[in-house]
């Protein structure tokens, strides 16, 4: 099981298929997000945690989404997003 290890929670699909940064540091969506979001209330840039780059939001990288893990996510009972692990499988 992969996580964030920021947060510590489990990587979806697409966190574990996003890579934000050049040093291809994987975090998960949300705490990309928050990165964004205090370095917005700060009046500065979000850098990558790992190698302190600046992040660029048209440098963001998807690779290939491995497709047992999305089967699994779609095929869950109760429908998508219930799964653990899919709550953010496409944004």
């Amino acid at each position: 099981m992969d996580e964030c290890p920021l947060c510590m929670e489990e990587l979806d699909v697409t966190d574990k298929a996003t890579l934000y940064c050049q040093c291809e540091y994987q975090i998960c969506a949300f705490c990309w997000q928050q990165l964004h979001d205090n370095a917005a209330k700060d009046n500065t840039i979000a850098k990558c945690p790992n190698c302190r780059t600046p992040y660029d939001k048209d440098n963001i990288r998807m690779l290939e989404i491995d497709q047992e893990e999305y089967v699994e996510c779609v095929q869950t009972p109760g429908g998508w997003g219930l799964a653990v692990g899919c709550a953010d499988a496409f944004w």
